[in-house]
């Protein structure tokens, strides 16, 4: 979960491959994004929904996009305000997303997945920067809060 800059909403992943906003004020949810993952087991149609959960939200600190991985291995950018997705990082690892962390300015984003990589992106040009292996274990994040933290 994650709240944008603002704290007038709350951004959650879930199981169901959704992501909801709420409005924290009028504590509703505003709007569901569905479908956005997609499951990698359609054959398993039963099971997919859990396989395939968002596992990590980020908001860009201007509260512009929303930032999701997930099982799936995707990274999906969303547009806030027109509630569209505008870009994908498909196969962005080869591994399950495990955390998705966006650089105070908003320029880079961090992602760090269960094959033990890290991989920067460049959020304006919508490139891959780099990767580093064998560099976080599959459920920690903190390398990655350390490196967005030395960028700064």
């Amino acid at each position: 979960m994650a709240v944008t800059p603002n704290g007038k909403y709350a951004v959650s992943g879930a199981f169901d491959q959704s992501i909801k906003i709420f409005d924290l004020e009028g504590k509703q949810q505003v709007h569901e994004f569905k479908g956005i993952h997609k499951s990698r087991f359609l054959s398993l149609n039963i099971l997919s929904p859990f396989i395939e959960e968002i596992r990590t939200i980020a908001i860009s600190p201007d509260g512009k996009y929303i930032i999701s991985g997930s099982y799936d291995r995707s990274i999906k950018i969303l547009d806030f305000e027109t509630k569209q997705q505008v870009h994908c990082f498909e196969n962005a690892h080869d591994g399950n997303i495990m955390k998705v962390l966006i650089s105070s300015d908003g320029r880079l984003l961090v992602s760090c997945a269960e094959d033990k990589s890290v991989k920067m992106f460049d959020l304006q040009s919508r490139q891959e920067m780099y990767t580093l292996k064998d560099i976080c274990s599959s459920y920690s994040s903190k390398i990655v809060s350390k490196l967005l933290n030395r960028l700064k």
